[in-house]
């Protein structure tokens, strides 16, 4: 008889967001149990194992060698299929593709365009020549409303 070990416990209904977050676990199997009691069959459209992804930086010296390794000691080495096609795979080292080293210490601040349409002077002489527009036509509105 096979056991399981429960993971997690939860409810999924219509009001909540029916995602379930289980911490770090590391599986080769797992069983799901719905108990749905005597209500309608339900239908499973998709199970997501969202896996984050991780980044290294490092400064490495180009006279040495390095190797990563991942994972704690008590792991076992993965086992592929491609074992037994080794002798058929041609092994071309490669080297690692990466972006343009940046020293971060030394990044300089890029300076903004001296547009004259970024000045102040120039934004405030447009909201002026704009406030000096709008009280001339109330101006000869209200003139106009006098008049009649």
């Amino acid at each position: 008889m096979t056991t399981f070990e429960t993971i997690a416990k939860f409810e999924i209904n219509s009001n909540s967001t029916n995602e379930v977050l289980v911490g770090p676990t590391q599986l080769s199997e797992f069983f799901i149990e719905i108990d749905n009691k005597d209500n309608k069959p339900l239908t499973v459209n998709a199970i997501k194992a969202p896996y984050f992804d991780k980044y290294l930086v490092s400064e490495l010296d180009s006279t040495q060698s390095y190797s990563i390794k991942i994972g704690g000691k008590e792991l076992r080495s993965p086992d592929y299929d491609v074992k037994k096609f080794k002798d058929k795979i041609t092994i071309v080292p490669t080297a690692i593709a990466h972006q343009k080293v940046v020293n971060l210490n030394e990044i300089e601040k890029v300076e903004k365009g001296n547009s004259i349409f970024e000045s102040p002077y120039f934004i405030w002489s447009i909201i002026a020549v704009v406030g000096l527009l709008l009280g001339f036509i109330s101006f000869r509105m209200t003139k106009e409303i006098k008049e009649k």
